[in-house]
């Protein structure tokens, strides 16, 4: 029966977050949404990963706490990706969710200390900003925001953790684009879709 529960809730969940990205990214009316989830194969492809990605979760964690923290952090993640797939940018509205959600979790989860999820969520954070400013944006703003929310999920060693995880898996699929002739050097690779396999692949782990 929870398994039943879960999947309720999860149908509800993607259904809402599919409607936040087609308006966000293609300004669609509620009709158009409603046809998308049954016709359009990227909405249905989003769902599907929606749900695919709490397989292993419920395999390691069972529906708990520690699972519900983690199940919430993936999929806001995923829908993060999603965006800055299509649009190269991450809406604030869904950092903040992130940072507000990071701190119940930061008081709720007590595999991970207070002190670990504020150092995670600053330092960093605080090394993708600057970054970024010797980059001169050329690694975004955006993605130090979501380090912020992660590193209030996850605590400062898994943070560091997904940071380097996430380095390596954007250097070898954009070194495989490149040769491929996919993309050349000035194309602008979003960040958040390897962020996001990297944090799935170290909650897993962890």
């Amino acid at each position: 029966m929870k398994y039943v529960i879960l999947g309720i809730i999860l149908i509800t969940i993607s259904s809402f977050i599919n409607y936040y990205i087609l308006r966000k990214i293609y300004n669609s009316k509620f009709t158009v949404w409603y046809k998308c989830l049954y016709k359009d194969a990227a909405c249905i492809l989003f769902n599907a990963s929606i749900f695919a990605i709490q397989i292993p979760l419920i395999i390691k964690y069972d529906i708990t706490i520690t699972y519900g923290i983690y199940a919430v952090l993936s999929v806001l993640l995923i829908t993060i990706a999603w965006i800055d797939i299509k649009t190269k940018k991450i809406p604030n509205a869904l950092v903040i969710i992130g940072v507000i959600l990071g701190l119940i979790s930061m008081f709720i989860n007590k595999d991970i200390t207070i002190y670990s999820s504020i150092l995670g969520a600053v330092i960093i954070s605080g090394i993708l900003i600057v970054l970024s400013l010797i980059t001169k944006g050329a690694i975004g703003m955006g993605d130090a925001k979501v380090f912020f929310f992660i590193g209030l999920f996850l605590g400062l060693p898994a943070s560091i953790s997904v940071f380097i995880f996430s380095i390596l898996i954007s250097g070898i699929i954009s070194a495989l684009l490149l040769i491929f002739r996919v993309v050349n050097r000035k194309t602008a690779i979003p960040f958040a879709p390897f962020i996001f396999i990297s944090t799935l692949l170290i909650i897993i782990m962890n």
